[in-house]
């Protein structure tokens, strides 16, 4: 018999109730029943996978939603009771670790032993994320408010009283790429910005680097539609600093079209600029990462 039904039949017995009186199932769902578990957050250690930069005071919260649904893995049903199925939810993500144990002093499941992401309603946690969604861990320990688009699908095991819960994210691989891009990055960019834009990585050897532009400065920069007046050469997307021509994208490159489409909305200019260093085998060299 699940845990639900034992923790109402015990809850009877302590009402002077006989609990060994059959319970049809329609009689369990009205009855309201006791906390049978409890939780202890507490603060893990693990490596943070993405580094993201600090939250500013007053950060406005960040609120995620798309076409990928994935399942929040349930362990501690109670703050879904009373739910419909296909209700929206908001589910937020805890900055710290969470464990839930049973009466008797039985761990139920530690979030850093499986190394997830803490999924709560309204401040209760109730249980973990996928490991892929690590993203919104590093975002909270980094004093973000993680907001999570999820809805309500019914039960997923109804002898266990475990509710599905899935939540509506943006693909996983654009969240990984934006949280690599913050940790490159050194301050925050919106997701929205950074899923809006194309992103460009210049090596230094192709020019020599201006001293000007080593803060954030990305005004300098802008791409260009060139179309040459020899019929025997190609249409290009030319990446400008000034009035040096920094890369050349041709229509051979899978990107060309993804570039040109911004061009036709009047894009020109980049939104951000970053020197950064990278490692090649045992040699360094210095690159420019530009978002347009």
């Amino acid at each position: 018999m699940g845990f639900l039904l034992d923790a109402l039949l015990g809850h009877r017995a302590a009402k002077g109730q006989n609990p060994d009186e059959r319970i049809s199932p329609l009689a369990v769902a009205p009855v309201e029943v006791p906390t049978f578990m409890e939780y202890r957050f507490f603060d893990g250690h693990y490596k943070d996978e993405y580094q993201i930069p600090r939250a500013a005071p007053g950060q406005e919260e960040l609120f995620f939603t798309g076409g990928c649904d994935s399942p929040v893995y349930t362990y501690y049903p109670l703050p879904t009771r009373g739910m419909n199925k296909g209700q929206r939810l908001r589910v937020e993500v805890s900055a710290q670790d969470v464990e839930f144990i049973y009466p008797d002093g039985r761990v139920r499941w530690r979030s850093d032993e499986w190394n997830d992401a803490v999924a709560m309603l309204d401040g209760v946690p109730f249980g973990g994320l996928q490991t892929s969604h690590l993203i919104f861990r590093s975002l909270a320990l980094q004093g973000y408010k993680v907001v999570l688009d999820a809805s309500y699908e019914g039960m997923y095991d109804a002898e266990e009283g475990i509710p599905s819960i899935v939540v509506h994210l943006p693909d996983v691989t654009d969240l990984k790429n934006w949280g690599r891009l913050l940790r490159r990055c050194g301050e925050f960019v919106p997701f929205e910005e950074y899923r809006n834009a194309v992103v460009l990585a210049i090596s230094e050897d192709k020019w020599t680097y201006p001293d000007e532009i080593a803060g954030k400065d990305a005004s300098n920069f802008s791409m260009h539609f060139v179309v040459p007046e020899k019929k025997s050469l190609k249409p290009r997307i030319e990446i400008k600093y000034k009035d040096c021509v920094l890369e050349k994208i041709y229509e051979s490159n899978p990107d060309f079209e993804i570039w040109r489409e911004r061009l036709e909305r009047g894009i020109r200019r980049a939104t951000f600029a970053r020197r950064e260093s990278r490692r090649e085998g045992d040699a360094y060299y210095w690159r420019v990462l530009l978002m347009f």
